[in-house]
Formats: C-alpha cells, sequence, structure tokens
C-alpha cells in the first residue's frame, strides 16, 4: 500500500507504529521538509533510523525547503523502483528501505507510476539569508523577530526548484499517465489559502506558478503535496474542518481539481483517489 505524508520537520515519533502494522509491501513518501540530519539534530535522525532498523516498510523522504541538500548530496545515487533515489547511510551504516529523492524522478511504487519532485522555494525569509560568520546581520535579525536563515546550516541553495531541469525531464515524458504526483511544493492556487498554522498568505513564487501549469496540464489521478501545513480534510473544493485527532487544534486544507494538502496525517494514496465526501471512508494510518 502506498501511503502519504506531509511535514515531519524531524519529529520522527510519527514512525512508531505497531508491530506488524506495516509490512514490507508499504511504501511511505513523505512529501518534504523532512529535517533529516538537521544541523545540530543529527542524532535524531540517527536514533529514527536505529529504532525503525528492522521495520520492513519502505520510507522515501522527499526533500523541501527545510532539508540539509549537501548532507543528500554525499549519498549514493541508485537506480531503483525504475527511476533514481538515493539510499540512505551514515557513518558506513546502510539503512534499508530508507531513502532520499532530492531531485525529479519517476517511481512505481506499489503499482503505481508516481512522479517526485522535490524543492521548494522558503517564505519565511524576510529577515534575510545570512553567511554564517555574518554575526551583525543574525543579531539585527534576531533583535528584530525576523524570520531568517543561515546558509549551510537552516538554508541550501538547492532547495529552489530547477524549472529549465524539470522541463527537460518532463519533455522526456510528454503524454504520460501518473497516477500520482508528489512534491513538497504547492501549486499556485494554494498560496491564495494561507499556511495552515496560521501564517500569512503567499504571494506565488516563480516555481509555484510553474507546478499550477503542471496542474492545469499533466495527466494524473492524485496530486498530494505538503509546504503549506494543512491536515487534509478535502469537500468538494470548499474549507472544511480537519479530523482534528490528537491535534492541539483544528486545522484545514483545501482540495482542488484532485489535488491535496497533507500535513499531520499517514493517508494511504487510494483513500485520496477513490474520496466521495464520507469521512468515514478515509483510513488514518
Amino acid at each position: 500500500m502506498l501511503i502519504l505524508k506531509g511535514d515531519c520537520h524531524g519529529d520522527f515519533s510519527c514512525f512508531d507504529f505497531a508491530e506488524g502494522e506495516l509490512t514490507k509491501d508499504d511504501v511511505i513518501v513523505v512529501l518534504g521538509d523532512c529535517g533529516l540530519m538537521w544541523p545540530g539534530w543529527e542524532e535524531e535522525t540517527v536514533k529514527y533510523l536505529d529504532r525503525t532498523f528492522s521495520d520492513p516498510y519502505t520510507v522515501i523522504f522527499i526533500f523541501g525547503n527545510h532539508d540539509n541538500y549537501d548532507w543528500a548530496e554525499t549519498l549514493s545515487k541508485s537506480n531503483m523502483f525504475g527511476g533514481t533515489v538515493r539510499p540512505i547511510e551514515i557513518g558506513g551504516k546502510l539503512y534499508p528501505h530508507r531513502f532520499v529523492v532530492d531531485d525529479t524522478t519517476i517511481l512505481d511504487l506499489c503499482g503505481e507510476h508516481c512522479l517526485l519532485i522535490p524543492h521548494a522555494d522558503s517564505h519565511d525569509v524576510a529577515g534575510g539569508i545570512f553567511e554564517p560568520d555574518d554575526i551583525e546581520g543574525i543579531e539585527e535579525a534576531k533583535r528584530g523577530f525576523y524570520h531568517f536563515r543561515i546558509k549551510h546550516q537552516t538554508w541550501w541553495e538547492q532547495e529552489k526548484l530547477n524549472i529549465p531541469k524539470t522541463e527537460a525531464f518532463l519533455t522526456l515524458h510528454k503524454d504520460e499517465h501518473f497516477d500520482a504526483i508528489l512534491t513538497h511544493d504547492c501549486p499556485a492556487l494554494f498560496c491564495s489559502h494561507g499556511r495552515g498554522d496560521g501564517g500569512a498568505k503567499f504571494k506565488p513564487t516563480p516555481a509555484e506558478e510553474y507546478l499550477e501549469t503542471l496542474r492545469q496540464t499533466l495527466d494524473f489521478d492524485v496530486w498530494a503535496h505538503g509546504h503549506m501545513h494543512f491536515d487534509f480534510a478535502p469537500y468538494g473544493g470548499k474549507w472544511e474542518h480537519s479530523f482534528d485527532g490528537n491535534l492541539h487544534h483544528v486545522r484545514k486544507m483545501v482540495k482542488k481539481d484532485k489535488c491535496f494538502c497533507l500535513y499531520n496525517c499517514f493517508i494511504p494514496w487510494h483513500c485520496l483517489k477513490n474520496w466521495d465526501g464520507d469521512r468515514g471512508k478515509i483510513d488514518i494510518v
């Protein structure tokens, strides 16, 4: 079964499944902002990987705009699932069934033909993007309570989607049908609704405008993305309250033309494809 999950941001406690709940036939795709090997928090990544080392299910981490691309690029590439992934290896230890995707690829997962597009531009950089040794600039941003990032520590240039490269890749797959398109960044349509954690509405970036074009032109069954911190509770394209569950407050999301935003929950792909508005028909893993 193909299972989709929104941003983790380094909180891997969500992967504490009951023994036998998932099997070797299950694949989880995390839709960006994974938090693997975040500088200063590397130990958390290793703890998670060691804790789930013997778990048989597969996890594929799509990189977003808050992910350590410098680390990802140290991992070897491997041709698997019909496309290209990076098996996770740390300190000479290979973690089976755990992979990173930091470049556009097409993978066949659980019998579904999937287009994966990582990358996204950070919206939370109004205070600036600083070199690590720019102490004065960093302190000024802190004093002003501005959102800011530090190169190679909390921001990586590789986060930006290379649109010409992506377009060249997709040209090779013209008129191809995708069962699922899985991205971190969202099509521009979603920017107008603002972030689900109370953040401001955003003017779409060029990458989000490009993804909007793809949303309108590609042939696909379901598009799922993260980035906007919405739990999904789609209903006819209108705003609806989400499942809430164990969350501290109710979140919302919008569904439009087979396109879903995910955040907290693990949602099977087939539930999104076949969803008819009945909340009772959605399985949350």
